[in-house]
């Protein structure tokens, strides 16, 4: 059987059709196909694609390195796809984590659990909670003369009984603006908390929209148990301002690539 050696890629004009010529020294390509090998690692590897097949007319040695390019070309194209990829995910890589970044601003979390949805509706509990867990501040608040709805309890668990012996929100917001006045406050639903606190010089940060940012899915309302589940993370207590808080600090530290536990600390 005959081998054939690609020896050589020597320009010349570019032909009407591929025509590969047989010499004593080996096989010469058309600049068209030589251009498309244009390396010696490509010219290598399209000889030992051809290497011991069988050739018995230059017709077969054409369709041969047809073969071989064709390889090729297939190729290069998967590597560059993949280059392309991991090109992609170094520049991720290198870009700065907003939840790193949030995280060394040593924030804090709350969360209020209320009545209802509007502004004039009762707080019935809040809690804060610093980056390690260390509970700042949860008390249940007293709804006053104004029953609490049932649809409101069958999300927070909250009941009229609950909060009878509690302070009322008079007495508690105080509490809050030396602990929250000036400082980064993260919150699942930012704009929801915010509207129920007075303008304290508060830098707000939404956790479910730096989730949405960074891990690129929505879940809509009641985000948080969905993305814990997605990212497969424990709740904090449940029915609780408090549980709430550490649920978003899990979240936050999770986008940050800590991997070390965090729980409520009184």
């Amino acid at each position: 059987m005959a081998r054939h050696h690609l020896a050589s890629i020597i320009p010349a004009p570019a032909p009407a059709r591929l025509v590969v010529e047989q010499t004593p020294g080996g096989i010469l390509l058309p600049p068209g196909v030589a251009a498309k090998l244009n390396a010696k690692s490509a010219l290598a590897a399209a000889e030992a694609l051809v290497a011991g097949l069988p050739v018995a007319s230059p017709q077969g040695a054409e369709a041969a390195v047809l073969a071989a390019v064709h390889q090729l070309e297939s190729r290069l194209a998967q590597t560059q796809a993949a280059l392309t990829k991991a090109e992609r995910r170094l520049r991720q890589l290198e870009q700065p984590n907003p939840a790193a970044q949030l995280l060394a601003q040593n924030p804090l979390f709350i969360d209020l659990e209320t009545a209802g949805l509007k502004k004039t509706d009762p707080v019935l509990e809040v809690a804060v909670i610093d980056t390690q867990g260390h509970v700042l501040l949860s008390t249940l608040v007293n709804a006053g003369q104004q029953p609490i709805p049932p649809q409101a309890t069958a999300v927070n668990g909250i009941t009229n009984a609950m909060v009878v012996d509690a302070p009322a929100w008079a007495d508690v917001a105080p509490l809050l603006q030396p602990l929250l006045a000036g400082r980064t406050v993260v919150a699942h639903n930012a704009k929801f908390e915010a509207k129920f606190l007075p303008p304290w010089d508060i830098a707000w940060v939404c956790s479910k929209k730096l989730a949405d940012t960074m891990l690129g899915q929505r879940h809509g309302w009641g985000g948080l148990q969905a993305r814990l589940a997605q990212c497969q993370l424990e709740p904090g207590p449940a029915h609780s301002a408090a549980g709430d808080c550490l649920s978003t600090l899990r979240l936050i530290r999770h986008l940050a690539g800590l991997a070390e536990p965090v729980a409520l600390i009184y």
